[in-house]
């Protein structure tokens, strides 16, 4: 069905794509008689026009060349539209063929120029590009941070087609830094924004984005369905790039699923057209992908010309992320091999740069870019609301002027001279006691703030030091569990039975103290200090958290069944709405009886709230446990019993007490747990359930 619709809506398109070459042509013969006329002007409008059509027929070499031209003529002619243009231009040609640093130079050229009479082009379309470099070289913080800033700006615009290709360009930055959940929930706003646009090739994008989020979640027909309308409408539109990676896309799944030979057939095709349009970033993608398989099927030296190959132009290319995986990858080859020694290096390479492009700091800080985006929109929002509200006001004083100066008059004529006074006085003793009250109201409102500011300060200290201990103590942990591991692959053949169980008391105790971090921080950010909350659709996260849960079910054999009917929109933080569903959805499937765990999600609404309701069929909780399980470390279990840090029910009740609910539970031993929390209902939807 998605291939269908996306294919009919671009019929149009596919008939302009068919006489571009004749377009060409004439655009080549109006040039030469530019040239033979000395028609300066001219030859600089045609240039520029000649390195569109050869970008959009994906001859990029000739597209840099005209374009350059162009720059050459709009020097000679002091034309600062065409210089602003053709500098824009040059670097998105450039960053299509991964020559980086080029690219971010003549972004840069072009960011010096204003834009304000360039048609169909802006600063924010500029710094989006650079924005784009950013991402492809690792610096996804910097990535980020521009695009929301790019993403307000294109919002106040109302320009549709920039909104999406911005939503696009942050789930990619999510897919790279392998935060799937939310990679999803962006290519998703792009594709819903683009679909109905005469934008195919940021379609194309779109579904080609989704398929690949659908892959790593493990959603093989979902993945298959993305991934296939991707390739027809390439092919449908004779977008060869597009072409490349929706080969390369499809061979990942044959590759997951053991299908070696189509795989490699696949990955060759896509290589060919990648290196045909000189796309040095998905070349080397492609080799890495031919080495990984080479490394399975135990044909090493293939492996090793593949992956030193794709490390090499990686390197020239300047990208981080790239040159990550194949350290990883070189790591586990030499390993294969047996050479301990290089296994070892790459190892550490590879966990020095992952430690630089993927971790909490990074998070972190593309969350608080978030919240300034959304605090600009909000403020943006407000300062509309208070024009139009100071408008409304200059009505109302004039019309209650009219009122006052009639009213006025009505009591001279009539000779209640007295009766006004004495209520004039009346109203000169109340306005007094009022004045007196509001001072006294005032000096109570200067206490409370000046307490709110100290509980402020210490809950931001409280938050910065959870973080800060989690962080810095992850990185001595990464270096325990990777020299452990090293060193019982290098020397476990030589242990004892001794040996071999400490070595499993130093891993397990690793593991635990790696699952208490994330639990840690996961409270600490759970206090809705991310921004303004978003109006949600529940379903929307409970399909993360199913998807997320996906092998947990499968393990378990458990069933997770969600009222969809019921569930509401509600006013959230999308990502703690996630996690707090699946901490309590995980927490029944964790704590089974000898039965297959069932889970029930549920929701109904009472008075002014929402009440949700997550039901397990486990071992149930003791009446005397019950009034401990919201309390920090609570455990009721020891660890060799059930697993788990005693954080993440405590998480829930931050969450919920944040989004201004409350949570509580029922339970019968052995028979099961419900947990059940309310959210207030917001006023500015309509409602969904009765």
């Amino acid at each position: 069905m998605i291939t269908r619709i996306t294919i009919l809506l671009l019929l149009l398109s596919n008939s302009l794509s068919a006489s571009e070459s004749d377009g060409l042509d004439s655009l080549l013969a109006l040039h030469e008689q530019s040239v033979f006329d000395e028609d300066h002007s001219q030859i600089m409008e045609n240039c520029f026009q000649l390195g569109r059509q050869y970008f959009h027929l994906e001859d990029f070499k000739n597209s840099i060349k005209y374009y350059k031209k162009a720059i050459k003529k709009a020097r000679e002619l002091s034309n600062e539209e065409f210089l602003a243009k053709s500098y824009y231009y040059l670097g998105w040609v450039n960053s299509r063929t991964s020559n980086y640093s080029e690219a971010l130079s003549y972004y840069m050229e072009a960011s010096k120029y204003s834009f304000e009479n360039v048609e169909e082009l802006s600063l924010a379309r500029v710094y989006s590009g650079i924005s784009s470099i950013y991402r492809s070289l690792g610096e996804y913080e910097k990535a980020y941070s521009t695009e929301m800033k790019v993403l307000s700006e294109f919002e106040e615009k109302n320009d549709t087609s920039a909104i999406a290709g911005c939503y696009y360009n942050i789930g990619t930055i999510f897919f790279y830094q392998k935060q799937f959940g939310a990679s999803l929930e962006n290519y998703q706003k792009a594709f819903d924004l683009v679909k109905l646009l005469d934008a195919p090739r940021l379609q194309y994008s779109c579904l080609g984005g989704l398929g690949s989020v659908y892959a790593e979640l493990e959603q093989k027909g979902k993945a298959n369905e993305y991934n296939m309308a991707a390739l027809e409408l390439a092919r449908d539109i004779g977008y060869k790039t597009g072409i490349g990676y929706s080969l390369g896309n499809l061979a990942s799944q044959h590759e997951k699923e053991k299908n070696y030979k189509e795989a490699k057939n696949l990955l060759n095709q896509s290589l060919n057209i990648k290196k045909e349009i000189g796309d040095s970033w998905g070349v080397v993608g492609s080799l890495t992908s031919l080495g990984k398989i080479a490394i399975v099927e135990k044909k090493f030296d293939d492996a090793l010309d593949y992956l030193k190959e794709a490390l090499e132009l990686s390197i020239e290319i300047d990208s981080k992320p790239r040159q990550s995986d194949l350290n990883q990858e070189l790591s586990i080859l030499y390993d294969e091999m047996g050479n301990k020694e290089l296994s070892l290096l790459y190892l550490q390479k590879y966990v020095a740069l992952k430690d630089v492009i993927l971790n909490e700091k990074t998070l972190e800080e593309m969350g608080r870019s978030k919240g300034k985006y959304e605090v600009q929109k909000r403020e943006h929002e407000i300062s509309m609301l208070k024009k139009e509200n100071e408008l409304l006001g200059a009505t109302k004083k004039i019309q209650k002027l009219q009122i006052y100066l009639f009213a006025i008059a009505g009591i001279f004529l009539l000779m209640f001279t007295g009766w006004f006074m004495k209520q004039l006085k009346f109203s000169r003793n109340m306005n007094a006691l009022l004045e007196e009250k509001n001072d006294l109201l005032n000096s109570k409102n200067d206490e409370i703030n000046v307490t709110n500011k100290r509980l402020e300060v210490s809950n931001q200290n409280l938050t910065q030091f959870a973080y800060v201990a989690s962080h810095d103590l992850k990185e001595p942990l990464r270096m325990i569990h990777s020299y452990t591991s090293l060193l019982k692959r290098k020397y476990g053949s030589s242990f004892d039975d001794t040996g071999h169980e400490f070595m499993y008391y130093i891993t397990d105790a690793v593991g635990r103290m790696q699952t208490l971090l994330d639990d840690l921080l996961d409270f600490s950010r759970a206090d809705g200090s991310v921004g303004d909350a978003d109006l949600i659709n529940v379903n929307d996260a409970t399909d993360i958290v199913n998807a997320n849960l996906r092998h947990r079910f499968e393990e378990d054999n458990s069933v997770l069944i969600i009222h969809k009917e019921n569930m509401p929109i509600v006013r959230a933080h999308r990502t703690q709405l996630v996690q707090l569903f699946q901490n309590l959805v995980s927490n029944g499937l964790k704590f089974k009886a000898d039965r297959d765990p069932v889970v029930e999600v549920d929701c109904r609404k009472e008075n002014d709230k929402y009440i949700f309701s997550v039901k397990d069929n486990g071992i149930g909780i003791s009446k005397k446990n019950q009034a401990r399980v919201f309390e920090m470390f609570g455990r009721l279990h020891t660890k060799e019993e059930y697993e788990g840090t005693g954080i993440g029910l405590a998480t829930c009740e931050r969450i919920v007490n944040s989004l201004g609910g409350e949570i509580w539970l029922t339970s019968e031993e052995g028979v099961g747990t419900t947990f059940l929390f309310s959210l207030p209902i917001p006023t500015d939807v309509p409602e969904l359930i009765s």
